[in-house]
């Protein structure tokens, strides 16, 4: 298990997680 593919995996889902709650937050204002 590669310490680097995990770091890869959360910052990955921090990107599109952030990603969509902007937009969300945007769509909903």
């Amino acid at each position: 298990m590669s310490f680097d593919l995990v770091w890869a995996e959360i910052t990955m889902a921090a990107i599109v997680g952030s990603t969509l709650y902007g937009f969300g937050f945007v769509r909903k204002v």
